[in-house]
C-alpha cells in the first residue's frame, strides 16, 4: 500500500464496538430495538434480531445483541468476556425483569477496535478514494462495483 494512502487511512480517528450476542428460549421485548439511555451503562443498544427475523429462523429460539461505541482505552474493552457477558445480561435483566439469564443458551462477545469512524472538521479530507487500492487487489468478484458506486 502506498505510504500516502496508508497516512491517509491512519489519520481517521475510530472508536470500537463492544457487542454481546446471545441465545435463549424467551422472547423479552416487544420491540425490535432499544436505546439504553441509563447513566453509567457500559451499553447503548438493545436489539432483539428475532423480532426482524422470526425465531422459526433459529429453531424457536430468540438472538439478541446488545452493544456500544467506546473509545479504544475504555475499561470495557480490558474486561473479560465473561464480565462483558454478565454485565450485558444483568442490563437486560433490569430492562426486563421477566428475562431469566440462566436460560441463555449461547453467548458471544465480540470487541471490534476501528469500528465507527469520528467525524472531526477534517474528515472530508481523510475519506480514502475507493478506487486506490493496492495493485495486486483484484475487481474480480465485484466486476462492476466501481460503476454501481458512482450510478
Amino acid at each position: 500500500m502506498p505510504d500516502d494512502y496508508r497516512r491517509q487511512l491512519e489519520s481517521i480517528t475510530y472508536l470500537g464496538a463492544i457487542c454481546l450476542v446471545f441465545v435463549t428460549d424467551q422472547s423479552i421485548a416487544d420491540q425490535y430495538w432499544l436505546n439504553i439511555h441509563e447513566d453509567g451503562a457500559p451499553f447503548l443498544l438493545f436489539i432483539q434480531h428475532t423480532r426482524l427475523v422470526g425465531a422459526e429462523m433459529y429453531q424457536g429460539r430468540h438472538v439478541y445483541y446488545i452493544g456500544s461505541y467506546q473509545p479504544h482505552d475504555s475499561a470495557l474493552f480490558g474486561m473479560s468476556d465473561d464480565a462483558l457477558a454478565a454485565s450485558g445480561l444483568t442490563i437486560c435483566n433490569g430492562i426486563y425483569p421477566k428475562f431469566d439469564p440462566a436460560r441463555v443458551c449461547e453467548r458471544h462477545v465480540f470487541k471490534f477496535k476501528a469500528a465507527q469512524h469520528v467525524v472531526d472538521t477534517r474528515y472530508e479530507e481523510k475519506i480514502p478514494d475507493y478506487r486506490r487500492r493496492r495493485p495486486d487487489f483484484s475487481w474480480q468478484f465485484f466486476p462492476d462495483f466501481p460503476r454501481r458506486i458512482a450510478a
